[in-house]
């Protein structure tokens, strides 16, 4: 894996590294074919893989990435497929009143590469974040940042929700296929909680 990316960065900038996300050991991926999530990111990893598309995994916080994902054998499915050109930006949202990153200078280094697959990973704390980060316009915030690599990339984006205990497959269905047809080419969020219809719309929007 590619970890020129890796570098785990919260809001004030500060090293994320213990989290060390690049040193789980690599199990053989179980996955659930019910996890139909899981399935359609598996097929959106082969996809990249078979467009030679680099894959760069925006999360908003550590754990979202390992606690959650980890426990799906995201964390294992991810490793196996894209160990030479996937790369992990995280931007740690705890801190919801000062939603600006030092992330203007990764730009220059995205831009050297040719087509890119992005997957937008937001966990449940994002709500209050998301209605933080809408209201900012500065080039430092995370919004600007996407908004610019859009303008200057030829990238592939994919509408995909998780499923919710509490929440109906057929809206998640519905919501799915809408953006699908009515807004291609957008950064587009896996949100893993039951406000999933809501803040996937909000998300598309932003960008």
């Amino acid at each position: 894996m590619n970890t020129d990316l890796g570098l785990l960065l919260n809001s004030k900038g500060e090293d994320r590294s213990e989290f060390k996300l690049f040193n789980v050991p690599q199990q053989e991926a179980n996955l659930d074919r019910q996890n139909n999530h899981l399935v359609k990111l598996r097929r959106i990893l082969e996809d990249a893989q078979w467009k030679k598309h680099d894959v760069i995994v925006i999360c908003d916080r550590a754990e979202t990435f390992t606690n959650f994902y980890s426990k799906n054998s995201f964390l294992d499915m991810i490793f196996q497929a894209f160990e030479h050109n996937m790369h992990l930006m995280v931007c740690d949202y705890q801190d919801c009143y000062d939603i600006k990153f030092p992330l203007s200078a990764k730009l220059d280094y995205i831009s050297n590469f040719d087509d890119i697959t992005f997957i937008v990973l937001f966990s449940s704390i994002y709500g209050y974040a998301l209605k933080r980060l809408s209201e900012v316009t500065n080039d430092m915030s995370v919004g600007a940042f996407l908004s610019k690599i859009t303008e200057r990339k030829c990238i592939s984006t994919f509408p995909l929700v998780c499923k919710h205990r509490n929440y109906q497959e057929d809206n998640i269905v519905k919501s799915s296929n809408s953006i699908r047809h009515q807004k291609k080419n957008k950064i587009v969020a896996l949100v893993p909680f039951r406000n999933a219809e809501r803040l996937y719309r909000n998300v598309v929007n932003l960008f």
